[in-house]
C-alpha cells in the first residue's frame, strides 16, 4: 500500500473528501476524520470476529465429523473382515514410504490393512484436533471481538445523533476517542491479543466482492457512485469503504455525517429491527431442522435395534451426539429467545416514537430518549449473547478437556495393563525357568544317586569275587 507523506492515513483523506447532502447544512458538522478512523476500527474488529468464527467452526465441525468417521471405521473393520480380506498387488508408489513398505508385503490384504491403519490414526487425529481447538480455536476471541465491534458501532450512532455525553460540541470528539480507547484497552487485556487482527485489506475478499458486483450494477447504481467519491485511488480505502457500507443501512449514504432523529429511526432503528426479524426466521428454520434430524436418528436407532443390527446403533448414536454437541455451542434456542425479545422491545420504541407529534419529535429530550433506549436494548441483547456464548464455550472446552483427560487416563490404564501383562509374563517365564532348572537338578541328583549305587554295587561284586577267589586257596593250604 502506498500513502502520501503528508497524509499517511488514506481514510482521513477519504473522510475529508466525503460529499455533503443539501440538508447537512442544518445539522452540526462532525469530525469526519475521527469518524473514519473509528469506522475503520469497527471494520477491523468485525472482520477479525468473522475470521475467528470461521476458524472455530471449521475446527469444531471437523472434529465432530472425524468422531463419527472413527466409529464407522472401527465397525467396518471389526464386523466385515471377510469382505475386506482379499489379496491384491501392492502399488509401486507405496515403496516411497518406507514405513508402509515394511508393513505391506508385495501381495497383501492391502484394503484391510490400510483400514486397520486408519482405525489407529483417526482417534489420534481427533485428540490432536481437540487439543488444537482448545488452544487455537478462537471461540472466545470471536465472542469478544464481536462484542467490541458492536459496542463501537453503538457509540458511533450516539455520536452522530449528539445525545448523552455527546451533546456538548467542546468535549464531543475527545469523549468519543476516550470511549474507543477504553474499549481497545479492555479488549487487549483478554486472549484476543494472542492472535492477529485483520488490520489490512484482503485481496481474496476484495476479489469476492468484485464477483458479486456485476458491471450493470456498477453503471446504474447511484449509491455505488456516491461511495466511490469517498475513496482515493488506493484499493485498501475502497476495501474498508465497502465493509462500512455492508455494516450500515443502504439508505445511509454518508456515514461520516450527523443524523437527525428521523434519519436515526430509518438508518438505525428500522434497519436493526429488520435484521432481527430476518435472523429470528432464519434461526427458527435451522433450529427446527436440527431437531428433526435428532428425532430422525432416534427413529433410525429404534429400527436398527428391532432388526437386530445392534452394531450400527453406535453409528447413529455417534451422529446424534455430534449434532447435540453442535447445538450446545451454537445455542440456537437461547439466541432465538434473545432476538425475539430485542425485536419486540425495538418495535415498542418505534410505536412510541410514531405516536408523538411533530413538535414532540423535535424535542431534544425525546430524541435522546429514542436513541438511548434503542441503543440500551441492543446493548442488552449483545451483553446477554456474550454471556450465553461464554457459558457455552466454557462448557464446551470443559467437555473437551474432560475427554482428553479421559483418553489420557485410558491410555495410562492401558499402558499399566500392558506393563502388568509383560511383568506377569516375565514372572511366569522366570517361574517356568526355575521349575525347569529344579527339574534338571532333580534329574541330575537322581542320576548321581544311581551312579553311586552302581559304583557301590560294583565294589561289592569285586569284593565278593575276591572272597570267592580266596576260599579255594585256603582249602588247598589245608590239604
Amino acid at each position: 500500500m502506498t500513502t502520501s507523506l503528508n497524509n499517511p492515513n488514506p481514510l482521513e483523506e477519504s473522510a475529508s473528501n466525503a460529499p455533503k447532502p443539501p440538508e447537512e447544512s442544518a445539522k452540526p458538522e462532525l469530525n469526519a476524520i475521527l469518524l473514519a478512523d473509528i469506522w475503520r476500527a469497527f471494520v477491523i474488529y468485525d472482520r477479525s470476529a468473522t475470521n475467528a468464527q470461521k476458524r472455530f467452526m471449521f475446527l469444531r465441525l471437523l472434529t465432530l465429523r472425524l468422531s463419527v468417521i472413527v466409529t464407522m471405521l472401527a465397525i467396518v473393520h471389526s464386523q466385515f473382515p471377510n469382505l475386506l480380506k482379499f489379496t491384491i498387488n501392492t502399488p509401486s508408489w507405496i515403496n516411497f514410504f518406507p514405513i508402509l513398505a515394511n508393513k505391506f508385503s508385495p501381495n497383501s490384504e492391502l484394503i484391510f490393512d490400510l483400514l486397520g491403519l486408519l482405525v489407529i490414526i483417526a482417534p489420534i487425529a481427533v485428540s490432536v484436533l481437540l487439543a488444537g481447538t482448545i488452544k487455537f480455536g478462537r471461540g472466545v476471541s470471536w465472542i469478544l471481538l464481536r462484542a467490541s465491534a458492536e459496542t463501537i458501532k453503538q457509540e458511533i450512532y450516539r455520536y452522530r445523533t449528539q445525545v448523552g455525553d455527546y451533546r456538548e460540541p467542546v468535549n464531543r470528539d475527545i469523549h468519543l476517542a476516550q470511549v474507543i480507547q477504553a474499549i481497545n484497552e479492555r479488549l487487549m487485556k483478554t486472549q484476543v491479543n494472542q492472535g492477529g487482527l485483520a488490520w489490512k485489506w484482503n485481496e481474496k475478499e476484495d476479489k469476492q466482492d468484485e464477483k458479486k458486483d456485476s458491471q450493470d450494477e456498477k453503471k446504474n447504481n447511484q449509491d455505488e457512485l456516491e461511495w466511490k467519491l469517498l475513496k482515493i485511488s488506493e484499493r485498501e480505502s475502497d476495501f474498508f469503504n465497502k465493509r462500512i457500507k455492508n455494516a450500515i443501512s443502504k439508505q445511509d449514504k454518508y456515514p461520516f455525517s450527523a443524523l437527525t432523529a428521523a434519519q436515526y429511526v430509518e438508518y438505525r432503528l428500522e434497519d436493526q429491527l429488520s435484521w432481527y426479524f430476518k435472523k429470528t426466521l432464519d434461526l427458527d428454520k435451522k433450529w427446527q431442522l436440527w431437531q428433526w434430524r435428532i428425532y430422525l436418528l432416534g427413529g433410525v436407532g429404534t429400527f436398527l435395534a428391532a432388526m437386530k443390527w445392534d452394531v450400527w446403533i453406535a453409528v447413529s448414536n455417534a451422529i446424534a451426539a455430534s449434532i447435540l454437541s453442535f447445538l450446545e455451542f451454537r445455542r440456537f434456542d437461547a439466541t432465538l429467545i434473545g432476538y425475539n425479545q430485542t425485536a419486540m422491545n425495538l418495535q415498542n420504541i418505534l410505536y412510541w416514537w410514531n405516536a408523538l407529534t411533530e413538535k414532540e419529535k423535535n424535542d431534544p429530550k425525546n430524541i435522546e430518549k429514542l436513541v438511548e433506549n434503542s441503543e440500551k436494548v441492543i446493548r442488552s441483547e449483545t451483553t446477554g449473547w456474550v454471556q450465553e456464548m461464554k457459558d457455552a464455550m466454557a462448557d464446551l472446552y470443559k467437555m473437551d478437556e474432560d475427554r482428553l483427560a479421559k483418553e489420557a487416563e485410558d491410555a495410562k490404564k492401558a499402558k499399566e495393563a500392558e506393563d502388568a501383562k509383560k511383568a506377569k509374563e516375565a514372572e511366569d517365564a522366570k517361574k517356568a525357568k526355575e521349575a525347569e532348572d529344579a527339574k534338571k537338578a532333580e534329574e541330575t541328583e537322581k542320576n548321581g544317586d544311581k551312579k553311586v549305587d552302581g559304583e557301590t554295587k560294583s565294589v561289592n561284586l569285586e569284593e565278593e569275587s575276591k572272597q570267592e577267589d580266596s576260599e579255594p586257596n585256603l582249602s588247598s593250604t589245608d590239604n
